[in-house]
């Protein structure tokens, strides 16, 4: 798995890789879900099967000879039945292919948050401000488990949808986004209004 970057790759990503199975391999299987097909032509009908525009997982198996790509939102496996110079060019082309996604992680930003929080949490404890610095300490916790989480479950994301087809995720939690917006303002003012009113 460590051979692998954090990725996203669209359903002509997916397809490219089906190729070069197939044109590896005697024949091949395709499983998503609960679903599993063996003719390659059949796979827009399978992304179909996934309208919230990502596969939940991919696993690919070809034969003869036996080679295998486990695509999960937490990395991705390969496997080779020999060590020869034709499977690993299999998998020095699907590498390739998913370099071309490969994807910046934002863990850095949730763990600059953490720290600026927890320093700022700290800070406030030593001055007895316990009102402000325990929440800011809480919330140094939590981002550590969203950051930990996030970076479980996203490190593959595999669209079912053709590359520039797919909606961003802004466009797709624009909504969510304004809530939490507002929702995070209207907290921060009651917040600061309760604070003040307690050092009157």
């Amino acid at each position: 798995m460590e051979d692998f970057p954090p990725t996203t790759l669209y359903l002509d990503d997916l397809s490219e890789i089906v190729g070069i199975f197939t044109k590896a391999c005697k024949c091949i299987e395709i499983k998503a879900g609960d679903y599993k097909i063996t003719d390659p032509a059949e796979l827009e009908a399978l992304a179909t099967k996934f309208p919230n525009g990502r596969f939940e997982s991919i696993y690919l198996q070809g034969y003869e000879p036996y080679i295998s790509l486990d695509l999960r939102t937490f990395g991705v496996t390969a496997y080779i039945s020999d060590d020869t110079l034709e499977q690993r060019g299999v998998v020095a082309k699907v590498r390739d292919i998913l370099n071309k996604g490969k994807k910046k992680s934002p863990r850095l930003l949730f763990y600059a948050l953490t720290y600026i929080a927890a320093f700022v949490g700290t800070w406030q404890i030593i001055s007895k401000d316990y009102l402000l610095g325990l929440p800011l300490i809480g919330l140094s916790l939590v981002s550590i488990s969203v950051s930990v989480n996030y970076g479980m479950k996203n490190k593959v994301v595999v669209h079912s949808h053709l590359r520039g087809t797919a909606k961003t995720f802004f466009e797709r939690k624009k909504d969510d986004i304004a809530l939490a917006v507002i929702s995070a303002f209207l907290g921060a003012l009651l917040g600061g209004v309760i604070t003040y009113l307690l050092r009157k």
